[in-house]
């Protein structure tokens, strides 16, 4: 016999027929970076030229 504190009361468990089930794992989340995505640096040749 067990106490569950869930219940405040006895519980009997029939080890005899119980059975051992494996827990159910959510699938991993994929893991995002915290880096930003570096924007390529464009040079506008218009406004690097004076006139």
């Amino acid at each position: 016999m067990l106490f569950s504190a869930e219940t405040s009361g006895v519980m009997i468990i029939d080890f005899e027929r119980a059975l051992l089930l494996e827990p159910i794992r959510p699938p991993l989340a994929q893991l995002m970076s915290n880096k930003r995505k570096r924007k390529p640096d464009v040079v506008d040749s218009s406004k690097s030229r004076k006139s």
